[in-house]
C-alpha cells in the first residue's frame, strides 16, 4: 500500500480506503482503529473484531454490527455496553444478566430489562426512573436495602424490606403502623429508626430484643415488664425501674443488681442470696429491718458456700478476699447485736484478719457488742 498516497488524498479519504483490498484495510485499522473504523463503508466480521479487539470504544462507530460479535463483546467486558447505540433488548439483556448495574447505560429501559437488572442486582434501581411496583419488589427482595434508592415506595415493597432487615425502615419516610410492627417484629433495634412509636410497637420490639427498651424514652410499666421477661439485662437501660421489673430481672440474674439504680428491698434480697457477694453491690437503706435482713442473708450465703463447720480450706483460700470485700461492704449502721456477733464470729472462724480490723477500727463493732469479750478475744487469738 502506496502510504504516502493515502496521506496526500485531502478530499476523500474515505473514498480511498474502502478501496483498499482487505489486507491493507486491516494493517491501516491496527494503527488508529477509532479514526479509521469510521471510514470503512461497509467493515466485514474480521475487521469489526480487529477494530474492537484494538479499542472497545469502536463499537461506537459501527453501523449495523454483527450481533454475535456485539454479545461477545459485552460477554467479555459487561460495560461496553455504554458505547453502543440503541443496543437491542437481546444485547441489553446480555449485559445487565452479568451485571445488573449496567442498567446505567441503557436510555430508556424496557420493563423486561429493568426486572432483570435488579433481580440480577437490586441496588440497580438507582437507575430506574419511576420503577413499577413489580421492579421495586424484586429489587428489595434481591437485596433489602435497595429500598433506599426507591422514592415513595409501594407498600409491598416496604413491608419486604423490612420483613428481611427490620432497620430497613430508616430508609422509608412516614412508615405506617403496619410497617413500624414488621420492622420491629423482624429487629427490635428498628425502634431507633421510629419517630414517636406507639405503645404497640414499642411493645413489639421488646418482645422481640429486651434491650431496645434503651430506645424509648420513659417507658411504661408494660413495656417495661416486656422488656425484662424477654432479657433480664434490659434493666440497665432503664432509668428508675419499677419494683416489679426488677424482681423479674434479678429472678433470672441475681448478679444483675450491679445494674439497677434505686434498687427495691426484694431485688436485694433476691440478689444476695443468689450471690452473697453482691453485697458490695446493695444501696444501702434507711430501713434497718431491711438492712438486717439482706446483713443476714449475705452471712448465711458465706456460711452455707464455705460450710464453716467443715471447711475445705483450699475453695476458701481461693476465695478468701471476695468473702472480707462482702463482709466490709455490709452496712453495719443499725444491725442488731446478734446479727454483729454472728458477722464476728464468722470472721473468728475463717481467720479473716483483715475483715476483723475493719469492723474494730472502723468501729462496726465495739466491745460493748459482746457478751463476752474475754472469750472473744481469747478465740481470736
Amino acid at each position: 500500500m502506496n502510504m504516502e498516497a493515502y496521506k496526500n488524498t485531502d478530499s476523500n479519504k474515505t473514498v480511498y480506503i474502502n478501496k483498499l483490498n482487505a489486507t491493507d484495510r486491516l494493517n491501516l485499522l491496527k494503527t488508529d482503529p477509532i479514526k479509521y473504523i469510521q471510514r470503512i463503508k461497509h467493515p466485514t466480521k474480521e475487521e469489526q473484531e480487529t477494530a474492537i479487539a484494538l479499542d472497545k470504544k469502536c463499537v461506537k462507530y459501527i453501523k449495523d454490527i454483527d450481533t454475535e460479535i456485539l454479545l461477545s463483546v459485552i460477554q467479555k467486558n459487561t460495560y461496553t455496553i455504554r458505547y453502543i447505540k440503541h443496543p437491542s433488548i437481546e444485547v441489553q439483556l446480555a449485559a445487565i444478566q452479568q451485571d445488573g448495574l449496567a442498567i446505567e447505560y441503557i436510555k430508556d429501559p424496557s420493563p423486561e430489562v429493568q426486572l432483570a437488572a435488579v433481580q440480577e442486582y437490586g441496588f440497580a434501581i438507582e437507575y430506574i426512573k419511576d420503577p413499577s411496583p413489580e421492579v421495586q419488589l424484586a429489587a428489595v427482595q434481591q437485596r433489602s436495602s435497595a429500598i433506599e434508592y426507591i422514592k415513595d415506595p409501594c407498600l409491598k415493597a416496604q413491608l419486604a424490606a423490612v420483613q428481611q432487615n427490620g432497620k430497613n425502615i430508616q430508609y422509608i419516610s412516614d412508615p405506617s403502623l403496619e410497617v413500624q410492627l414488621a420492622a420491629a417484629h423482624q429487629d427490635g433495634d428498628a425502634l431507633g429508626y421510629i419517630a414517636d412509636p406507639s405503645i404497640e410497637v414499642q411493645l413489639a420490639a421488646v418482645q422481640q430484643h429486651g434491650c431496645t427498651i434503651r430506645h424509648i424514652k420513659d417507658p411504661s410499666l408494660e413495656v417495661q415488664l416486656a422488656a425484662v421477661q424477654q432479657d433480664g439485662d434490659a434493666i440497665r437501660f432503664i432509668s428508675h425501674p419499677s419494683a416489679e421489673a426488677q424482681l423479674i430481672s434479678v429472678q433470672q440474674n441475681g448478679n444483675i443488681i450491679y445494674r439497677i439504680d434505686t434498687q427495691s428491698f426484694e431485688a436485694k434480697l433476691i440478689s444476695v442470696k443468689y450471690n452473697f457477694s453482691n453485697i458490695k453491690y446493695i444501696e444501702g437503706s434507711s430501713n434497718n429491718a431491711e438492712n438486717e435482713e439482706i446483713t443476714i442473708a449475705c452471712i448465711a450465703g458465706i456460711e452455707d458456700a464455705y460450710n464453716t463447720d467443715k471447711l475445705d480450706t483450699d475453695v476458701f483460700s481461693d476465695n478468701k478476699d471476695i468473702i472480707t470485700d462482702s463482709i466490709n461492704s455490709i452496712k453495719y449502721r443499725g444491725l442488731s447485736k446478734e446479727t454483729k456477733m454472728r458477722i464476728l464470729y464468722l470472721c473468728i472462724t475463717l481467720n479473716l484478719t483483715d475483715a476483723i480490723d475493719y469492723l474494730f477500727k472502723g468501729k462496726h463493732i465495739s466491745y460493748c457488742d459482746l457478751d463476752d469479750p474475754t472469750k472473744v478475744l481469747l478465740e481470736m487469738l
